[in-house]
C-alpha cells in the first residue's frame, strides 16, 4: 500500500479518530497511575491537618506575645483614659435622693451594684424614691426654675414612678434599677430642653475688623482669643449702623441711640437698638424703635403672640461665669412683650415699647438675645411616649438582638432550662408610659421563682443590650409633637446628650392637629390639666420662663393695642386661632430610637473593696 500526499487526504478522518482512541487511553492511563496517588495523598494531609486545628484552643506562642506584652501598659493607660474622659461627661447624671448622709456618699463615690443596708433599702421604698417625683424641679434636681423651663406637655405617667409592695424590703438590685430609670427618662426632658434651647437663641450677625491677611500675621491663637474674650470680643468687631438709611441713622443718633445689634434665630431677625435711658445717660436700655422681621425659610406668616394675647416674649441673656462641672451662668433681662398679629414674611415691626436692661447685664460687652417660649408658641408641642429597654429597640434591631437582665440580676438556677433562661432574657415592656404608671401591676406573674423578667416588685430586668466592666448600654426611645422645621434640632440635641445615645432610627409622620394646647391651672402647677387628653405636667400649666417670669396660667384678657378682634376658627378659641391655622398645619410626630451609654465610675472598684451584691438584700 502506497502512502502518498493523496492516500493521506483521503483517509485523513479515519487518521484522525484512530490518533484521538490513542491520545484518550493514554490520558486516562496517566490519571489513573500519576495523579490518584496524589490526591489520596494530599486528601489525607488535609484530614490530618484538620483535626489538629480542632484540637487547638490558643495560637498564640511566645513570638507572638512578646509584642503585646510589651505594650500592655500602653494599651492599657490608654483604654483608661478613654473611660476616665467618658465618665467625665457624665459626672451629675446618676444621682440618689439629697439630704440623706448615706445616699450623698453614694452619689459622690459609690459604683453601680454597690450595697444598700436594711434601714437605707427601706427609708429608699417609703420616702426618699418617691420625694424625687415631688415636682418637676425636683425631679430634674433643678438648682433654680430656670432650670426646670420646659413648655412641653406630657403626661406623668411618662415618669414611670414606681409602686413599692408595702410587706417587701426592696432589694439593692432593684433601688440601682429604679434610680438608673430615672436618670435616663430624666435625661430625655434635659434633651428637650436643650433642643428649645438651640431653637430660642438667637445669632448675633457681626463683622469682623480681623482679616485673613491679619490673622496670618498675628496667627491664629491671637485671632481665637480676641474673638472668644468676654472684654475683647466687641471691640474685633466693627461696629453696625443704626440704619442702612442715613436720614433715618441721623434721626436715631439725635434721639440717643448709641448701638445697632443685629440678630437673627430660625424664624425672626432682630435689629435690636440701644439708647440712653432719659433719667440716666450712662445706662442703656432697648429703644422702642428697635424692630423684628419675619425671616421664616418656609416664608410662612409667623403670630406674634400665644393663646394667651400677650404677645412674643425675648430676653437677653449674659453669661457670667460656669459652674464646676462647666454649665454656663448666666444674668438675664426681660424684654417687654412684642405685641402684634399674624406677621408676613418678610415684613418688620417695631417693639413699640423701650425695655430697660437689668443692672447685672453689662450693655458694653457681648450678650445673647433668646425667645421665651409658652406652651402655644413652643416649637415641641407634647412628649406623647417614652420608652426605655426592650419595648426601645428600633424595628430593625428587633430581630437578632436579645436583651440582657444586668450585672446584678441573680444568676439563673443549675438545671433551669432554656425556656425559662429566655424569659428572663425578654420582659414584656421594658419600662415605658405603661398603663397605671408603671411599676407593681396587679396580677402579673412576675417576680415568682424561676422567674428573672422582674424583681418581685414588678421592676424589669432586661433593659440591657450590652454590659461590661465599662459600659451599660440600654435602649431609648420618645416620640414628640413639634414643628417640622426643628427636626434637625431635637436630632442633635438627642446627638449631643451626655448619655452617648447612637442614634439607629427616626421617622415621623405629619399631624393633622387642629388646635394648640390651651393652658389651665397655675404656674409650675405638676398636675395642672391640658386639653391634651388627660396629659399633665409641668409644661401643660406653663413653666416659668428663665429669669423668673412667670409663664401663663388661665385664660388671659383680650389683647391690648391689636385694633381690631382675630375672629374665631373651628378647633380653638379666639385666642388661639392664628397660631392654630399657621402653626399647627405644620406639626409632625418625631420618633427617636437609640442605645444610650451609661459608663460605670471611674477609676473603677478594686478586687480587695469587696464583690459587688447579688441583688438580693440581707
Amino acid at each position: 500500500m502506497k502512502i502518498d500526499k493523496e492516500f493521506l487526504l483521503k483517509n485523513q478522518f479515519w487518521i484522525a479518530l484512530g490518533s484521538a482512541g490513542v491520545l484518550i487511553l493514554g490520558s486516562l492511563g496517566v490519571l489513573l497511575l500519576g495523579a490518584g496517588p496524589r490526591a489520596s495523598s494530599a486528601r489525607a494531609n488535609y484530614t490530618e491537618f484538620e483535626s489538629k486545628l480542632k484540637t487547638q484552643k490558643d495560637f498564640k506562642n511566645e513570638a507572638f506575645k512578646k509584642p503585646w506584652d510589651e505594650r500592655k501598659g500602653e494599651f492599657s493607660s490608654r483604654k483608661d483614659k478613654v473611660w476616665a474622659d467618658a465618665y467625665k461627661t457624665q459626672d451629675g447624671l446618676m444621682t440618689w435622693p439629697p439630704d440623706n448622709t448615706f445616699f450623698e456618699d453614694l452619689e459622690k463615690r459609690g459604683h453601680f451594684g454597690d450595697e444598700i443596708k436594711g434601714d437605707e433599702l427601706v427609708l429608699y421604698r417609703d420616702k426618699l424614691y418617691r420625694s424625687q417625683f415631688a415636682s418637676f424641679e425636683t425631679f430634674l434636681r433643678a438648682s433654680s426654675s430656670d432650670d426646670a423651663y420646659l413648655p412641653v406637655a406630657f403626661d406623668r405617667k411618662l415618669l414611670n414612678e414606681y409602686s413599692w409592695a408595702k410587706d417587701k424590703t426592696p432589694t439593692v438590685e432593684e433601688c440601682w434599677l429604679a434610680q438608673e430609670e430615672i436618670w435616663l427618662r430624666r435625661e430625655v426632658f434635659r434633651v428637650l430642653q436643650a433642643a428649645l434651647d438651640s431653637m430660642a437663641t438667637f445669632k448675633e450677625v457681626k463683622e469682623l475688623h480681623w482679616n485673613a491677611a491679619v490673622a496670618a500675621v498675628a496667627g491664629v491663637p491671637v485671632d481665637a482669643l480676641v474673638k472668644h474674650s468676654p472684654d475683647l470680643s466687641r471691640a474685633a468687631y466693627q461696629p453696625r449702623k443704626l440704619d442702612p438709611n442715613p436720614d433715618k441713622s441721623k434721626e436715631l443718633a439725635k434721639n440717643g441711640v448709641k448701638e445697632s445689634r443685629l440678630f437673627r434665630s430660625h424664624d425672626w431677625e432682630v435689629n435690636l437698638l440701644l439708647e440712653e435711658e432719659p433719667k440716666n445717660r450712662d445706662r442703656l436700655r432697648i429703644s422702642a424703635s428697635s424692630t423684628i422681621k419675619n425671616i421664616n425659610p418656609s416664608r410662612r406668616p409667623l403670630y406674634l403672640g400665644s393663646s394667651t394675647s400677650e404677645g412674643l416674649r425675648l430676653q437677653v441673656r449674659q453669661r457670667q461665669s460656669t459652674t464646676s462641672r462647666g454649665k454656663p451662668v448666666y444674668h438675664y433681662s426681660l424684654v417687654n412683650r412684642i405685641v402684634g398679629v399674624l406677621l408676613p414674611y418678610g415684613e418688620q415691626l417695631e417693639f413699640k415699647s423701650a425695655s430697660g436692661l437689668d443692672s447685672s447685664v453689662t450693655p458694653a460687652r457681648d450678650f445673647e438675645l433668646v425667645e421665651v417660649f409658652d406652651p402655644a408658641t413652643s416649637p415641641i408641642k407634647r412628649l406623647e411616649r417614652l420608652e426605655i429597654g426592650e419595648a426601645a429597640l428600633a424595628h430593625r434591631l428587633k430581630v437578632g438582638f436579645e436583651m440582657n437582665t444586668g450585672p446584678l440580676a441573680p444568676k439563673p438556677e443549675e438545671g433551669q432550662g432554656d425556656k425559662e433562661q429566655s424569659s428572663s432574657a425578654a420582659p414584656g415592656g421594658g419600662g415605658g408610659a405603661m398603663p397605671g404608671g408603671g411599676g407593681a401591676m396587679p396580677g402579673g406573674d412576675a417576680g415568682k421563682k424561676g422567674d428573672l423578667a422582674k424583681t418581685p416588685n414588678d421592676i424589669p430586668r432586661g433593659r440591657y443590650i450590652l454590659h461590661n466592666e465599662v459600659v451599660r448600654r440600654i435602649p431609648i426611645a420618645f416620640t414628640v409633637v413639634l414643628d417640622q422645621d426643628y427636626r434637625n434640632e431635637v436630632l442633635t440635641a438627642v446627638a449631643n446628650s451626655p448619655l452617648r445615645i447612637q442614634t439607629t432610627q427616626a421617622y415621623w409622620a405629619h399631624r393633622g392637629e387642629t388646635a394648640v394646647a390651651t393652658t389651665g391651672g397655675k404656674s409650675n402647677d405638676w398636675v395642672g390639666g391640658s386639653s391634651f387628653g388627660g396629659m399633665s405636667g409641668p409644661g401643660s400649666s406653663g413653666s416659668r420662663p428663665p429669669g423668673g417670669a412667670a409663664g401663663p396660667g388661665g385664660s388671659q384678657p383680650a389683647q391690648q393695642g391689636s385694633g381690631q378682634a382675630r375672629p374665631a376658627q373651628p378647633g380653638g378659641t379666639s385666642d388661639d386661632a392664628p397660631a392654630a391655622a399657621e402653626g399647627n398645619r405644620n406639626l409632625i410626630s418625631l420618633s427617636v430610637h437609640g442605645i444610650a451609654t451609661l459608663y460605670e465610675r471611674f477609676p473603677p472598684k478594686k478586687k480587695d473593696e469587696g464583690t459587688k451584691p447579688t441583688g438580693q438584700s440581707k
